[in-house]
Order: C-alpha cells, then structure tokens, then sequence
C-alpha cells in the first residue's frame, strides 16, 4: 500500500505536487483495493482519481511506473497492479534483464529487479543539475527503456541508435543467396555477411537470433557500391542494432522488414562477425515470406482437454501465432514444446507470449532433449475500449538443429485457478446471499418446524437466486439508464465487471456453486467443532478463565447457564466491549458464546436422547419429567437448525472485519479513530437480545411469510451490489438480525385454529400432543372422526380393552351439531391394527 499512500499525499490541498515528479510502486493494486472490506478503502482510492479529473493541470508532470510480479504474487494479483496515471505499467516476466516472476516480498530483493531498478535510478539523475529531470518524456523514455525497451547498454547513454557506421576495410565480405544460415566465431579476421532486400513477397522478412554475441553493433543496412577482388562490398551503413529484442541467456533477435529497408534507400542487410568472438557464440539467420510463418490459433472455438498438435516448420528460425479469443480472464491453456536436437547446440529457442494490451509478457527458454510448458493466461483481459484487430501474439525462436512437437490443451486446473484468482474475494459476499436464503427457508418452513442446515441449503432454488437478482438488477438498470437519469442509483457489480471485461455467461452460475460448495463445507466444519471438539474447546475456554479470574470451572459452567437465559446482559457487555475497544474483538467474543452456547444445545440434545431411549427400554414412561423430553428435543433440534446458520452468518462478519482487529490490536493502548466494525457489530448485538433466546424463532407467530419475502431482497441485494464491495455485506448481515429481532418482538401470536371453508366443512385441529398421546378432531358436514390413544393407569393395565362411545360437540357462530364418535381404548401391548376397520365403520355409519 505504499504506492497508494505516495498517489493520495496529492490529494493533501497543503502539498505542493511540484515536488514530486516520479513514482515508482512494487506490486501496488493501483486499479482497485485487493479486497474492499471497508468503505474508507475504497474512498481512499476514488478520492485520488477524483483529485486527478479535478487537478489534471497539477499532474501533468507526474510519472508512474508500476510493476507487478506475475503469477507468484499471491497477495496482489498483478491486474491490478495497472495504473491510468501517466507512467507505465509492466511485470516482472516482461522486463528485460529480469524475465522472472517474483511474489510479494521477493520483489523488493530480487536482485535483477533492484540492478534494474537502481540503473533507472542513476539515469533519471541530470548530471548538469545533478537533480531528478524535469521533463516528463525524458523521465518516460528513461523508465520505459529500462523497464520495457533495453535492447543493449545497461545505460541509457550507451543504447543503440540509429546512426551511421564506418565498416572494417581489412574485414572479409560475403554475399549470401541461401534463405537460411548459421554464423559461428570467424577463424581469422572480421567477416561481414551481406543478405540482399527487396519488394519480394516470398522473402519479405528476416529473422536473426544471436547467443553470445557481443558485437556493440551487429545488423547494418547499406548500399554496396565499391568492389574488392571481384566482390560487391559497402564502405558505411546504417546500424540497425536499435531493433533488436533482448532474450534470456546472453541472447538477442532481430526481425526486419526487407521491403521498408529497401524503399529506405538500402538493398542489403549486413551482419557482422567480429574476430574476437567467444567460440560458443551463433547467429541463426532466416529469410522466409510472412504468410509462411504466420498462423492462428482459434481460442473461440472449444479446445478440448487432451492434447492437440500445432503446425510448426522444421528447420526454421521464427514461428509466430495469432491465438484469436484468447482475451478472457477465466481463460488457461496449457502449451507443451518437446525438443529433439543433433549437433553440440546447447539452446533450443525460445518461446514468448505477449498480449498487445498490457505489457505481461513472458519468455520461456527451451532446452535441448527436454520437455517444456508454458500456460497460456491473462492478468488483464482484453480492454473494453481497445482495438478490435489485436490478438495476443506467440513467438516461437527455434533452433533449426532440433525438431519440434508442439502440443495444445485446456488447462482445466488453470481454469480454476484464473477463477479463484479473479473471482475469489466475490465468493464471501455469494455465501452470505446463500446463508440468507437458507434462512428465509427455515423460517419460512411450515408447522413450525425449523429444517436442519444441510436439508435447508440443499434445498434452494438456483434458479431464485440467479433469476431474482437479475430481474432487480434489469430494473434498476433500466430506471438508471432510461430518461429518468437518477444520480444515485449506483451501478451493480455486474455492470462493473463487465465494463472491466471480466464478465461472462456461465459467471453467476459458478459463483453460486462455489459458495454452495463453500457454505456446505463451513456447515461441516462448524457442525464438526460442536460435535467432535466442542467438549475439549468448551473445556479450553473454562480453563482459561479460571486461570484468569475465576477460581472453579463449575463456578464458569453454572454463571454461564445463568447468563445464557438473559441474552441481553451479553448483548450489554458486548456492546460497552465495542464502545471501549474494538467492534471486531466484541465479534468474535460474541460467536465464542453462540458457539459455546450451540454447544450446550448439541449436549442437552444429546442427554434427552439418551433419557427418551431409556424411558422407552424400561418402560417408566410415568415417572417425573418422562412426558416433557420429546419437547425438549425437538426444542433443542430446533434451536440448534436455526442457530447454525446465525452461528456462519457471524462467523463470515467476523472474517470481513478481522483487518480492523489486527490494526486494533497493533495500537491497541490507543482507541481507533474510525472503527467501520462498530456500527454493524452494535445493530447484531442490539438484536442477539431476542435471537439468543431458546425458543427463537417463536412458533405459531404470524409475519414469517413477510419476514421471508425482506431477507430474500437482502439476499438479492448482496447480489447485486455486495460482491464487491464487502463491506456492504456487514451491514445487510445486521439488517437480517435486526429484522428478525423486530419480529419476534412485535408479531402476534396466531388466532384459534379453528378453519372453515365452505358447505358447512369444519375442520379442529390440536397440535400440542404430550409424548405418545394424540388427539385429533376431525368434522366433516354431519360427520366427524375422532381417534385418541392414551395410557391407562397402573390399576387398569392387563384388563381387556373396552369400547366406549361418547358425544362431542363443536361449536360454531349459526350451528351447534353433535357428532357421535366412536372411540376405541386398547391395552399398551395390544397392536393398533383398527384403523382400517375405525373408518370402514365410520363409513357405514355416514351412510346410513
């Protein structure tokens, strides 16, 4: 972040920004925040390019130069490194020199960075005023040859230049005819090699790849005018070396153009072998019409994922590719050169991927005999404003000594990782919209019955969660777009990928499998830590207290079960935590006690279980408390269903704020000045006072229909403008709490469950049954079943079953009607086989 602190000391109205004319960042995230959890972040960085619209006059003179490290960079992806100041933007893989990727920490002591780095350092300096110069192209030129165009000298002051050049007159000339050659150390003097241009379409370019040749000028342009022995030769020409490309390994490549050097007043092209000339020093040389080598690669089609042969002429010296469709993020291919050489060659060539849009290139050397890969992926897609006819380009410099197997294939690996890299800080804001519609399930669940976690999220309706973020998203859009011309409709997330060119069709679909698969693993985790470790972290937790404060742990475990039935002491507690330290730390306190409390829930669940099965094995179904433990387990299950997904919704609040904790706890002597966690952190506890109570949610309430129908607008908010930016999914996880809270406290309980529908249809039901007892009331027109089954007393066990018959009477606002009902009293040992012949018998009776 210290290329960002350099950029805002612009935006200090008491800076004078003459003073600064150069920056030069290390894997900086200039474009965005790497991951937005906080809103000061993210005005951080629009308050620089608002100062830039408004002071543009102020920054002319300001250069940038960024540089990122490639693949390694785990921390910051290297797309983000690109900056719209003036400057330039370059990778590590792309500088020459260097040709390397590096991760966070090596790019400040990779020693091929820092030799470059201090060489721009020393050429920036104006030896007549021995200060940074003052114009900005002399600054840019010096930074873009060093970090994008050296082709020679390690100073700017010794790069080649287009300039004219005496020729050795005691050197030995040649004139070649052949298409192909390869120049080796010379056994006596200098020798020149002349190759002659043209306008001639089968051999309009020329390629020449050098290894060790340390030549100062090495490729000329020149008119032969003058004959020695017979043999055509030039006095002077024109140096050519400031084409030249650098490449790995004392290596360097120069393409020419043999039509623009001919119409330039030149009809040869000159190459010189100096006399002294380390012995495994060799130029390749290749002459060969454009169409020849050059090919496409069509990306837009599907490539499968085994492998596919490239075509590839044997014996040359350039091949060059267009990958056409090779401009998406997600996009990772995976390129394979196996090498089969003769002769004492040691390199095979080199291979370079370069995309015209950003400077990310990178360059693979080849060895003899051996297998090399290269993946074929993006930092940055393709912008969405930039020229429609650049395709990345692949250059392959071979050996003409070795054969060539050049194999393509989907990296699918790499797919997922471009994923991951790309849409990885998306997934945390996707789990909660996932978390929020499992919630809406649960409450919305009928019966009163709150569904387990994993019955629940497996459950939900993909099509819901893709569809009605759309449809919200299409209307605001189109109320932002249309006449209506709304300035503060902000544009959702998917706009904003799409304008940076990082959106595709199947990109929502992934992001709501990925946090399914996410939730679905935190569920396991949670549900595992409460199962199989919560006693030993129970435990932990009640040591560390008594080694702080308390002196018992059965002191802890009885004043915890006697907090816990007043959950808004600890909402209190939390709260004053918040005010007087850090909201992040009042968090995490608060999901130690739902996790400790879920726990107590998972135990007592457990302990009722163990008391059902034993009542049930003994047969003691009538001793004190025997006919309250299938209440209370379903009780616990309920609390236990519901408050896992409270317990994950916390837990990702938790992670989101965690960076205000570590900054917190660094100065911790000091309160911080802007806690953006305290305000979601006080709106969950002020609502934890209801939704840590043990009958929450409370059944047989009315709203939870409505309740629903606001925390799926939640949910599809956060898909529409929490992905993101994240710290917007702190403050709707608060809403849903608050929302939550505000209905268990204000809603109504449900009327008398007495229904009536039409044709004088009447239908009783009870609900509230005591262990094995059930009573249900049933009356249909004039006719009505009634079944009840009922333990008999210690006195009347072993007697016969007696049939008894009894009226009932329901009651209604215009008729009374009275219903016989037969109702049928067995022995606890008897079967119930009499249901068959109950209703045959109603039957008959409603017949007659």
């Amino acid at each position: 972040m210290g290329g960002i602190i350099a950029k805002s000391i612009f935006t200090n109205s008491s800076f004078e920004s003459n003073h600064v004319n150069t920056i030069i960042t290390l894997a900086t995230p200039h474009e965005d925040p790497i991951i937005p959890v906080d809103y000061a972040l993210r005005r951080f960085y629009s308050k620089f390019a608002t100062h830039r619209c408004s002071k543009a006059k102020n920054l002319n003179g300001l250069i940038v130069a960024s540089i990122g490290g490639g693949l390694r960079d785990f921390q910051v992806r290297s797309g983000l490194t690109h900056t719209d100041v003036d400057g330039l933007s370059v990778l590590t893989t792309d500088i020459p020199g260097v040709w390397l990727e590096t991760d966070h920490l090596c790019i400040v002591w990779c020693k091929e960075v820092v030799l470059t780095l201090v060489r721009s350092l020393f050429d920036l300096v104006d030896p007549k005023t021995r200060q940074i110069y003052v114009e900005s192209r002399t600054r840019r030129e010096t930074l873009e040859y060093h970090l994008l165009k050296r082709n020679g000298g390690k100073s700017i002051k010794n790069r080649p230049s287009e300039r004219k050049v005496q020729f050795d007159n005691n050197a030995r000339w040649r004139e070649v005819i052949m298409r192909q050659m390869t120049l080796r150390a010379p056994e006596g003097n200098t020798e020149y090699y002349m190759f002659q241009a043209g306008e001639n379409p089968r051999h309009n370019l020329l390629t020449a790849i050098a290894y060790y040749w340390d030549a100062e000028d090495w490729v000329f342009a020149c008119f032969p005018s003058s004959y020695k022995l017979s043999v055509r030769y030039c006095e002077s020409g024109k140096s050519l070396t400031y084409l030249t490309t650098l490449l790995p390994h004392s290596g360097k490549m120069v393409t020419l153009d043999l039509a623009k050097v001919y119409k330039s007043g030149y009809t040869h092209v000159v190459f010189v072998v100096p006399q002294r000339l380390s012995r495994k020093a060799w130029l390749d040389i290749d002459i060969y019409a454009e169409s020849e080598r050059h090919r496409k690669i069509d990306f837009t089609t599907p490539i499968p994922t085994t492998r596919v042969g490239l075509p590839i002429d044997q014996g040359s010296v350039m091949n060059v590719y267009d990958l056409v469709g090779l401009d998406k993020a997600w996009q990772s291919f995976d390129l394979t050169i196996e090498t089969s050489c003769s002769g004492e060659t040691r390199r095979a060539g080199f291979i370079w991927f370069a995309p015209p849009w950003s400077n990310e290139g990178v360059t693979e050397a080849l060895r003899r005999n051996a297998s090399r890969t290269l993946v074929l992926q993006l930092h940055r897609p393709k912008p969405k404003d930039g020229p429609t006819l650049e395709t990345p380009k692949l250059y392959f410099a071979t050996n003409p000594q070795c054969n060539y197997l050049v194999t393509l294939k989907l990296n699918i690996f790499g797919v997922f990782s471009q994923l991951l890299r790309f849409y990885g800080p998306l997934i945390p804001g996707v789990c909660v919209a996932v978390l929020l519609e499992v919630l809406r399930l649960q409450l919305n669940s009928p019966e009163d019955v709150v569904p387990s976690y994993f019955t629940t999220i497996l459950n939900i309706s993909l099509v819901r969660l893709l569809l009605l973020p759309k449809l919200l998203g299409t209307i605001l859009g189109f109320i932002a777009s249309w006449k209506f011309q709304l300035s503060f409709l902000i544009p959702h997330d998917e706009l904003r990928l799409e304008e940076k060119e990082q959106g595709f069709l199947l990109l929502f679909p992934y992001l709501i499998g990925s946090g399914l698969v996410v939730c679905i693993l935190l569920g396991f985790v949670l549900h595992f830590l409460i199962i199989v470790a919560g006693n030993v972290t129970y435990h932990v937790l009640l040591r560390l207290l008594v080694r702080k404060a308390v002196p018992s742990e059965m002191i802890v475990d009885f004043a915890f079960d006697a907090v816990s039935k007043f959950p808004f002491v600890v909402s209190g507690v939390l709260i004053a935590m918040a005010y007087g330290g850090c909201g992040t730390l009042a968090l995490y306190c608060g999901f130690i006690f739902h996790f400790v409390k879920m726990f107590k829930a998972y135990q007592s669940l457990l302990q009722n279980r163990v008391k059902g099965v034993t009542y049930k094995v003994l047969r003691v179904e009538r001793i004190a408390g025997a006919e309250h433990v299938g209440e209370t387990i379903s009780e616990d299950r309920k609390m236990i269903n519901f408050q896992t997904t409270i317990g994950l919704l916390w837990f990702i609040s938790c992670c989101l704020n965690t960076p205000v904790l570590m900054h917190w706890w660094k100065y911790k002597p000091r309160n911080l000045d802007y806690d953006p966690s305290f305000y979601p952190a006080t709106m969950m506890f002020l609502a934890s006072c209801y939704i840590w109570q043990d009958k929450t949610p409370l059944p047989n309430r009315t709203g939870y229909t409505f309740l629903s129908m606001m925390i799926s607008i939640l949910s599809s908010l956060i898909m529409l403008f929490g992905l993101i930016d994240l710290y917007r999914t702190n403050y709707v996880i608060a809403t849903s709490f608050v929302i939550i809270a505000l209905h268990q406290m204000f809603s109504k309980k449900l009327p008398t469950r007495e229904k009536k529908s039409g044709n004088d249809e009447h239908e009783l039901v009870k609900d509230e049954a005591k262990d094995s007892d059930t009573i249900e009331t049933k009356a249909v027109g004039d006719h009505e079943k009634k079944e009840e089954s009922s333990h008999e007393s210690e006195e009347e066990k072993g007697e016969v079953a007696n049939k008894s018959k009894f009226v009932a009477k329901v009651s209604d606002d215009n008729e009374n009607p009275e219903v016989d009902i037969d109702v049928n009293v067995y022995d606890e040992g008897e079967p119930r086989n009499d249901h068959a012949d109950f209703e045959e018998e109603t039957r008959k009776e409603g017949n007659e």
